[in-house]
């Protein structure tokens, strides 16, 4: 089964995620898309935004993805 390392399905069906070690699949990584204007008009928002890098763990999105299915 393909899935993100982020998917509630691992939880749900308590699969076992394997290691990559042929480099098959690219590699994930989630960015963010913006306007090159945002910093200025939303400093705080961005500020914000700014502070979250990094800072959210697989298990961490995991979850928040899990809330998010319906």
């Amino acid at each position: 089964m393909d899935i993100y390392s982020t998917d509630p399905k691992i939880e749900k069906y308590h699969l076992q995620v394997l290691e990559d070690d042929r480099h098959f699949f690219p590699f994930y990584d989630a960015i963010l898309l913006y306007r090159l204007d945002v910093p200025q008009r939303f400093p705080q928002i961005w500020k914000a935004l700014q502070s979250l890098a990094g800072r959210i763990s697989n298990k961490e999105m995991l979850v928040m993805n899990e809330k998010q299915n319906f």
